[in-house]
């Protein structure tokens, strides 16, 4: 996979391109099969063990949503993720484990659905002291199950029947998983559906609170309570997206045609114009290059202030909205703080002319570092020096923690990435061998651990012996360039 990756970096003629793309992706399902394997030996050996740590409900929904959002868009089905405002900010549980359910029934719906939405809900049912039970669905379009199939679509290695495993591919592996995590969690997932209706799969588990659990935060927007006109051609979409506008603090009048609205938008008389509009760019229904010129017209000083939401993957119609200086956009599904920040800067606009960008990862450090690659692995040696190197990173490697050590004792190093297995010296030893000598310096260089462990604890038994962050092998590009942040982060000594 690392080294795939590092090969679509380099410069390729069409066709090497698509063939190394199929290799990757490809590789990419067999590691989800393995780990899907992995996950049902576990269960069925009792040594699945899950966490009980806060977290955030509404960012584990949204992140798995994304995970998923591009093969939504590229159905031109929409993805609709929602969790109900009286959901409390933080409960107590195994985010990880959650994420798992919610995309292996998200991937499960999206697969058999060609066209329409997927719905991703979550809601209390009830309350009790600190504890609530919390009760999800993900509803879609779809193919839909036989009632006489119904029985048999959370049995492992086996789907409703034989032609859909030859149309659709899959093990029937993720919804086994779900079903016996939900159970782990002391509570019971069932299924709703009708062949050629779509299928509705339901969870109910039992969360516990956090002390100071409360509900979302509050509006930072003023009290004015401003007029907002939400534009999407998705019923579902309008309903959730009004929701969260609501919860901005915003007051919310809803249309379904886009092409209508933009067109009395830029009729109506100025008292009559919201100081918002939100249109929703639903994966269905593109935007032509007429009605995109007509949202250009609006951006006046006179006109109502404009935020697109943008269906995933549509890197084309993002760059041309920018260029046509609509850059106040979100790529769906949304997190409600992003919309709130984002709603908030558009109406009060800082004094330097300028917009917010659509929503990224946290980027990594524009300065070239000096890296530490700590691996007895020559092939994931290679893999991360090769995609640092590509960023402009100069990078060293280690084959042992004793080699780190000695490295990192000649100075000058920002950041080491440090194997936590190796022979002579191990990487939690050799971590804290430089915690020791960084005692007497009091500086501090930031370690990453890297390992192929998921098991329950080990991340931070790597925190524990003083290293800043953890990524789990095989490398993934995107959390190996996260990391880097840690680069430019105040030293804790």
């Amino acid at each position: 996979l690392g080294m795939s990756e590092l090969v679509l970096r380099t410069p390729l003629s069409d066709q090497q391109r698509n063939y190394m793309s199929i290799v990757k992706d490809s590789a990419n399902a067999l590691l989800m099969r393995l780990n899907d394997i992995l996950d049902l030996s576990k269960i069925e050996a009792g040594r699945m063990e899950l966490e009980q740590i806060p977290f955030s409900l509404h960012n584990v929904v949204v992140e798995a949503g994304r995970l998923l959002a591009v093969n939504a868009s590229q159905k031109s089905l929409e993805l609709i993720c929602r969790v109900a405002p009286s959901v409390p900010d933080k409960m107590l549980g195994d985010p990880i484990r959650m994420r798992q359910i919610i995309v292996n029934l998200l991937g499960n719906a999206i697969k058999f659905t060609s066209q329409g939405e997927v719905f991703v809900d979550l809601w209390i049912e009830s309350n009790a002291q600190q504890q609530t039970l919390l009760h999800g669905v993900v509803q879609d379009t779809g193919i839909g199950i036989a009632r006489d199939k119904l029985d048999t679509v959370f049995e492992a290695f086996k789907q409703s029947d034989n032609s859909t495993t030859r149309k659709f591919g899959g093990t029937g592996l993720g919804l086994s998983i779900s079903v016996q995590l939900v159970e782990l969690m002391r509570g019971r997932m069932w299924v709703e559906s009708e062949l050629g209706q779509g299928s509705a799969f339901h969870f109910v588990v039992p969360m516990e609170l956090p002390a100071d659990a409360d509900t979302r935060d509050k509006s930072i927007l003023p009290p004015s309570t401003p007029l907002t006109t939400l534009v999407s051609a998705n019923a579902t979409a309008r309903r959730v997206y009004a929701e969260m506008l609501t919860e901005c603090g915003m007051r919310v009048e809803s249309a379904d045609d886009i092409s209508a609205a933009i067109g009395e938008l830029a009729t109506a008389p100025k008292e009559r114009r919201p100081s918002l509009v939100v249109i929703d760019l639903v994966a269905s229904h593109p935007l032509d290059a007429v009605e995109i010129e007509r949202l250009q017209s609006l951006q006046d000083e006179k006109s109502p202030a404009l935020i697109l939401l943008i269906p995933a993957g549509q890197v084309e119609l993002v760059e041309q909205c920018r260029q046509l200086g609509l850059t106040n956009s979100l790529v769906k599904p949304v997190k409600r703080e992003e919309l709130e920040k984002l709603v908030c800067s558009t109406l009060n606009p800082p004094d330097s002319a300028g917009t917010i960008e659509n929503m990224a990862a946290d980027s990594a450090p524009v300065r070239p570092l000096r890296i530490v690659v700590a691996d007895d692995s020559p092939v994931n040696q290679e893999v991360a020096s090769g995609l640092l190197a590509l960023m402009g990173h100069t990078v060293e490697s280690a084959r042992d923690g004793q080699e780190a050590v000695d490295l990192f004792q000649r100075g000058g190093f920002d950041l080491i990435f440090m194997d936590v297995e190796m022979p002579r010296v191990d990487g939690l030893t050799a971590t804290r061998m430089i915690r020791e000598l960084e005692g007497v310096s009091g500086l501090h260089t930031p370690i990453v651990g890297l390992s192929a462990h998921a098991l329950l604890g080990f991340r931070e038994k790597c925190l524990e012996a003083g290293m800043d962050g953890y990524i789990t092998k095989p490398i993934q590009p995107d959390e190996l360039f996260r990391s880097l942040n840690l680069a430019a982060a105040p030293a804790v000594c």
